[in-house]
């Protein structure tokens, strides 16, 4: 039988992963910069890849990450100032060159960074991974609800890079899209209260933890999947309710 302890510290990361990308993920969509969480998850795990080629020590990696992901913070910042039309485009590119180079130095060092960063390994968490989650999330709420504007692009960036440089190494790549994106187009388009979004969030993650155990498949796969299943479902049931309002 399975027990529940082996979920509850993937769990907690999940949580702390959605207290603060649901709020950036939003500010993601109101920017029109989709591929912006895709290639700053992708440039922080390159930025930990080519640390890892040199300093193995995992403070390094991290410290790589988040170097080169603060640095695509900075250019993204850029062009949206002076090539807006144009901006997720060059996104696009910036993703697609991280993922590649990552691939190359993948096949040269005959590793698994490239297939680690793409999958995480979020059942294998342990409790000082949590730190620096708590430690953004709080970051990311005291930001939201102060007098400090997190639709700045001057402080947004620079934390989304962040966020997701903490976030990818645990998670991957997909997992962290799927966190920033999936609760927050569920509030966009259905225009719900943020709780709607966390809710479907954190059950995604049960579900895909649950799963993943379960059937022995990939964690980051199955709550992604997940996610998707349960904001849909958190969709049509807000929907509903609504509907019932009006009526009622």
């Amino acid at each position: 039988m399975m027990s529940w302890d082996l979920i509850l510290l993937p769990l907690a990361a999940g949580v702390l992963v959605l207290l603060s990308h649901i709020p950036l993920g939003v500010q993601v969509l109101g920017r029109g910069v989709v591929f912006l969480d895709l290639a700053m998850a992708q440039l922080a795990a390159l930025g930990g890849q080519i640390t890892s080629l040199y300093f193995p020590d995992k403070l390094w990696i991290a410290a790589g990450g988040v170097s080169l992901a603060l640095c695509g913070a900075a250019w993204v910042a850029l062009i949206s100032r002076h090539y807006a039309h144009h901006r997720e485009a060059m996104i696009g590119c910036l993703y697609v060159a991280c993922v590649c180079i990552g691939l190359i130095l993948d096949s040269q060092s005959h590793g698994a960074f490239a297939h680690k960063s793409s999958h995480g390994d979020i059942l294998w968490v342990n409790p000082e991974q949590l730190i620096p989650l708590f430690a953004v999330a709080l970051l990311v709420i005291a930001t939201r609800w102060s007098h400090t504007q997190l639709a700045s692009g001057l402080l947004f960036y620079p934390l989304f890079a962040l966020s997701v440089t903490l976030s990818v190494d645990l998670l991957g790549v997909y997992l962290v899209f799927a966190s920033l994106i999936v609760p927050a187009l569920l509030i966009r388009v259905c225009s719900c209260p943020l709780w709607v979004g966390y809710f479907a969030g954190i059950g995604g993650y049960a579900a895909g933890c649950l799963l993943a155990l379960w059937q022995d498949w990939p964690a980051g796969a199955s709550i992604v999947v997940m996610l998707m299943l349960t904001a849909i479902v958190a969709a049509l049931s807000f929907s509903g309710v609504r509907r019932l309002a009006l009526f009622s």
